[in-house]
């Protein structure tokens, strides 16, 4: 699995992934998960398209940008949440929402939501992220 802290080594990653695929190189398990998000955004493909404006643009919720950076990663964090069961129960509860009808995509949309929310308190809050207080949320606007 790839991890940085580092700005630009990220989206650099992402620039790679999205070039890969244009030129149709072979993609290692990381870079197709991250295509399949890049495929179901064609509003931030032009991002990727775009690396030398992109790379070092700020991003401001204030300004009505969204981040298709953060937006991908917090879906690549939805999935492996999902995929590993963590916190316990959402795997389950994600699973119960499909059954209601709801669409995968639009559903991962609303857990990021709440996981951005969750984040954004701990942050503030400068504790670890409550995984317990997460899935109650979850729980909460989900059920």
């Amino acid at each position: 699995m790839f991890y940085t802290n580092n700005r630009n080594q990220l989206r650099q990653f992402y620039y790679d992934t999205w070039q890969k695929h244009k030129t149709h190189q072979a993609l290692n398990d990381l870079e197709k998960q991250i295509l399949a998000i890049m495929l179901e955004h064609p509003e931030y493909q032009n991002t990727f398209e775009n690396n030398a404006t992109t790379s070092t643009q700020d991003f401001s919720e204030t300004l009505g940008q969204a981040n298709p950076f953060m937006h991908m990663g917090l879906h690549l964090a939805v999935r492996d949440q999902i995929a590993l069961d963590q916190p316990p129960g959402i795997q389950q509860l994600f699973q119960q929402q499909l059954n209601k009808g709801q669409k995968p995509h639009d559903l991962e949309h609303q857990i990021m939501d709440i996981l951005a929310e969750q984040l954004w308190q701990d942050t503030q809050a400068q504790k670890p992220l409550d995984m317990a207080n997460y899935l109650e949320n979850l729980k909460k606007t989900l059920i």
